[in-house]
């Protein structure tokens, strides 16, 4: 199991961006564990950071940015199928408190498909 520190892109207000530890998430049953090697900052992370809003959500409770990145498979739940440790993916997905909970993942060209899993 992976333990250890998660260095997150925290957004609390508006122009309140933060760079913090947290501790590393568990995966639950049907979640997986991804070690982020390059996240991007999309228009939507900087509309949050520069007007603490998109259209009428608000933020008003401390967000993990970043959901744009690449990786490997760190961990895995138990009910997680068609996976393994260390695989390569590309994904774009959701954070909240640096636990993934929904993602579609795009594998990698090799496979030529994707498949989405909702967590």
């Amino acid at each position: 199991m992976v333990s250890g520190k998660n260095l997150c892109t925290v957004l609390y207000a508006k122009n309140d961006i933060r760079m913090e530890e947290r501790a590393m998430p568990v995966p639950k049953p049907n979640q997986l564990l991804i070690r982020v090697h390059t996240v991007g900052i999309c228009g939507s992370d900087v509309h949050y950071w520069t007007h603490g809003a998109i259209g009428s959500f608000v933020v008003r409770q401390p967000m993990v940015l970043g959901h744009e990145t690449s990786g490997t498979v760190a961990a895995m739940g138990s009910e997680v199928k068609g996976f393994k440790v260390g695989r390569f993916i590309r994904n774009l997905f959701f954070l909240k408190w640096c636990v993934l909970i929904r993602c579609k993942i795009l594998l990698d060209e090799l496979v030529g498909h994707s498949q989405e899993i909702f967590l």
